[in-house]
């Protein structure tokens, strides 16, 4: 979509993409450019998930009710699950933060490199994390919406299409789960 006439960029203004040290602006540089990146994905994949727990409330407050049923707000089913997505983004919200904290508190502590990475590693578990909590709170507000959910315009179907688009990133995949199991078991772990 754009094109980048061939420049030169001196050494010094580059850095390695998977280099964690911190060259100027503070001990969260310091944890890389890849978690650093997932801190504003995290806070936006939570964002889009409070936003669609909102608006099912809106829906359910409103009466929503499938042909022959009783109404969303007054289904016990649905008044449980609801509280269960709301409990758990809000305690992914708190998981996010507590690892992001975390790593950069470790990195400005001077912490061998073995425990910055290991906190490091933990941030991309979390981040892998927070996403599927948003993703399953997103889905469970969405397929509660009904019909509701897949008309034009509704912003419960915006939350779930741009939910799934977001949590395809590769650097929400599964192995981040994988490399923080390696590093606690005592196993090699990748250089990502």
């Amino acid at each position: 979509d754009f094109e980048v006439p061939e420049q030169f960029i001196p050494s010094k203004a580059t850095f390695p993409v998977f280099d964690c040290e911190t060259v100027t602006g503070g001990s969260i540089y310091g944890i890389g450019a890849i978690p650093i990146g997932t801190i504003s994905s995290c806070a936006w994949s939570l964002g889009v998930a409070k936003r669609a727990l909102y608006e099912i409330a809106e829906l359910a407050r409103k009466g929503r009710a499938r042909m022959g049923q009783t109404p969303l707000r007054e289904q016990l089913t649905f008044q449980r699950d609801y509280g269960i997505q709301r409990m758990a983004v809000q305690s992914a919200r708190l998981l996010a933060q507590s690892a992001y904290n975390t790593a950069v508190e470790t990195v400005a502590s001077g912490a061998p490199a073995e425990t910055c990475e290991r906190r490091i590693r933990e941030t991309k578990a979390a981040a892998t994390y927070v996403t599927r909590v948003a993703k399953a709170a997103v889905t469970f507000a969405w397929e509660c919406s009904g019909s509701v959910g897949i008309r034009n315009p509704s912003r419960l179907q915006r939350c779930f299409r741009d939910i799934c688009v977001g949590c395809a990133h590769m650097v929400f995949d599964d192995r981040n789960y994988v490399e923080l199991a390696k590093g606690e078991l005592g196993l090699e772990t990748s250089p990502y």
